[in-house]
Formats: structure tokens, C-alpha cells, sequence
């Protein structure tokens, strides 16, 4: 696997995870997610992700699927 392919699949992951969490959101807000919709939610978008500039990180540092960033709803983005 070469460097753009490994962008790539972390980028689909990383989507995946959270477009489940948001509609997971959504659904305990009372709002109904049909699953035909859902099937065409694609997670291979990337325009909210900023390709440039520097990336450090600790590969010793353990993560887990448990404890992900908060989404960012309506009222967290008026927070800002």
C-alpha cells in the first residue's frame, strides 16, 4: 500500500466512524433515517479535511473507538 492509498482508507475510516455517530445523533433526536438513505451517504469525501501543513503525532499514545472528538453540531458550531 503506498502513502496515498493509506490517506485514503484512514480518511474512509475516519468518515465512517463519525457519519455512524452523527446519524446515531440525529436518530435519538427523533429524527428518522431511512437505511435506503442512508446507503447513499458515500464516506469518501475529504473536503473538510485540511491536507497541508505539518502533522506530528505520538504513535505510542493508545487510542480508542470509545472515546472519539465530540461531533460538531448546530450548537457547538455557534459556540465559536
Amino acid at each position: 500500500m503506498n502513502g496515498l492509498q493509506l490517506l485514503i482508507s484512514v480518511i474512509v475510516i475516519w468518515n465512517t466512524v463519525y457519519i455512524e455517530k452523527a446519524i446515531e445523533l440525529l436518530q435519538s433526536q427523533g429524527m428518522e433515517m431511512p437505511e435506503e438513505y442512508v446507503q447513499h451517504v458515500s464516506p469518501i469525501g475529504w473536503e473538510h479535511i485540511a491536507l497541508t501543513g505539518d502533522y506530528i503525532w505520538n504513535v505510542q499514545q493508545k487510542t480508542s473507538i470509545h472515546h472519539l472528538r465530540p461531533l460538531r453540531t448546530k450548537y457547538a458550531r455557534n459556540r465559536y
